[in-house]
């Protein structure tokens, strides 16, 4: 009785492992296709071969776009590590929208499978107290192992701060399944600008400022914007540890519209550097002392304890409506871009 009780087991494991493989097959050919922006993080995987492990735009979910039935996993209470904890696995529905470029983005998370519209199905890898890490089967590209060396180290020289365009196969029940991948574009990168280092001293200067660079990647003209005074360019940070701290103080301020005369065409290859003033007071952060303290705006150059922070810009073009009326308005490339991230101790 024993013995047929176990091969029921492995027969039926072994049925589910045909289905799931069989049912990533079917929506591999009939999904929706839709475009996923990605950054390799990590390759080389000793079980099964030599894989490129990436970060995408779908992953790191903010609490201000959770739904309602996902307020309470926020909450504080006692036991709270290990009810987070017990969250991990939990099925969740990412809703999307297509930008300007074709690139998906989040709308908001929830619990409950949408009635309609475009979404994917993903589970629970990681709850903290301002965001909600989701896994959604397309967290890595497996290839040849030179292959993935390749692309690791075209991601850290010649396409540094280009994202990876992942084409992603949708099924109606949210199901997601990688295609393929191509290089977007256009890329952006940024190093930080430092006052010289005074004698005798073992720490680094603070930043004072940042040179934030576009790249045309591409085999044909693109067109950028860039507003005055670094205006198409938004300071974003994210926490490394510890508690959320020095947000912009511009996070909230609308970009402005962009004229003629801001619109750069970039040839093939060509790079566009724009200096970003981190001591004028539009570029100040939101400040505090400890997790208990006020906020107080101040500039980058005279925070001394933020290693817990990573920072990242982000470019924001106009929309296709926006750039209607513009020169060169089928040059300009459309969708958001990010570039890597870096603590104020890296350059």
């Amino acid at each position: 009785m024993k013995a047929r009780w176990f091969w029921c087991v492995a027969i039926a494991q072994v049925a589910l492992l045909v289905f799931m493989a069989g049912e990533r097959e079917w929506v591999l050919h009939t999904g929706r296709t839709v475009v996923v922006h990605a950054e390799p993080v990590d390759p080389t995987d000793p079980m099964r071969g030599a894989y490129v492990r990436l970060a995408h735009r779908l992953s790191e979910v903010p609490k201000a776009l959770c739904s309602d039935d996902l307020a309470g996993w926020f909450a504080e209470r006692d036991d709270v590590w290990r009810y987070r904890e017990s969250l991990r696995d939990r099925v969740v529905y990412a809703s999307l929208r297509i930008d300007d470029s074709g690139a998906a983005q989040l709308v908001s998370l929830s619990a409950s499978r949408p009635e309609s519209g475009l979404f994917v199905r993903g589970r629970v890898d990681l709850v903290e107290a301002d965001f909600i890490r989701v896994r959604y089967g397309i967290e890595a590209l497996f290839m040849e192992k030179r292959r993935a060396q390749q692309l690791e180290e075209s991601m850290a020289k010649d396409k540094a701060g280009v994202p990876l365009e992942l084409e992603v196969a949708v099924s109606p029940r949210g199901i997601a399944v990688v295609r393929g991948h191509q290089w977007a574009p256009l890329g952006l990168t940024f190093s930080w600008v430092r006052p010289p280092s005074e004698e005798k001293s073992s720490r680094r200067p603070q930043p004072t400022g940042a040179l934030v660079r576009f790249k045309n990647h591409s085999d044909r003209p693109l067109a950028i914007v860039d507003r005055p005074g670094g205006r198409s360019l938004r300071l974003m940070s994210e926490r490394r540890w510890g508690f959320d701290n020095d947000h912009w103080v511009g996070e909230r301020t609308p970009v402005p519209p962009a004229s003629p005369d801001d619109v750069v065409v970039l040839q093939p290859g060509q790079v566009r550097e724009i200096a970003v003033d981190l001591t004028a007071p539009e570029w100040w952060v939101l400040h505090k002392e400890n997790s208990n303290s006020e906020a107080v705006p101040t500039s980058l150059s005279k925070v001394d304890d933020f290693t817990n922070i990573w920072f990242r810009f982000e470019y924001v073009p106009p929309t296709k409506a926006e750039a209607a009326g513009l020169p060169h308005a089928e040059l300009i490339r459309h969708g958001d871009l990010r570039s890597p991230r870096l603590s104020s101790y890296t350059d």
